[in-house]
């Protein structure tokens, strides 16, 4: 159940950041993201957050509206 799920994932992304699997966080934490996003939930800004520190871990300006992070929070 979506409802349920979707706002204990960002949990999972974030350990797999600490964890330095970057390809599994990414992946982990675009799709809760996604979800978050479609049921409105509050947690949608930590995971677009921890998408960010993936982006500057990997050299990225998330600030400038480019690279990954500006897709998941709408270039803000």
């Amino acid at each position: 159940m979506p409802a349920w799920s979707e706002p204990a994932r960002p949990d999972l992304g974030a350990a797999l950041r600490h964890l330095h699997w970057t390809e599994e966080a990414r992946a982990t934490l675009t799709a809760v993201h996604q979800g978050l996003v479609r049921l409105n939930h509050p947690r949608q800004i930590e995971a677009a957050a921890q998408l960010r520190l993936l982006d500057e871990a990997d050299g990225v300006d998330a600030c400038d509206g480019h690279g990954p992070a500006a897709e998941h929070t709408g270039g803000r």
